[in-house]
């Protein structure tokens, strides 16, 4: 998908709904967003912010798995 778009969507859903029942996942969501786009420090920062928001979501294994892998991956060569 197009990390931008997903990016642009996710800032108008909490624009629109800022303390919506969806605030988690939504969070979430951005973070993956995040480091789609390459933004991978304010990945990491939001990471730390939903971490001290939701210390016992379901969802932190996973998203600190993407930023871990996100790190260890070689960038690709430009050209």
């Amino acid at each position: 998908g197009d990390g931008q778009a997903s990016l642009e969507t996710l800032r108008l859903h909490a624009q629109r709904f800022p303390t919506s029942v969806l605030t988690e996942e939504r969070e979430a969501l951005t973070i993956k967003a995040l480091v789609r786009t390459g933004s991978v420090t304010e990945a990491s920062a939001r990471l730390a912010s939903f971490e001290a928001r939701f210390p016992r979501s379901p969802l932190l294994p996973s998203l600190r798995s993407i930023l871990r892998e996100s790190v260890t991956e070689p960038t690709p060569p430009r050209q």
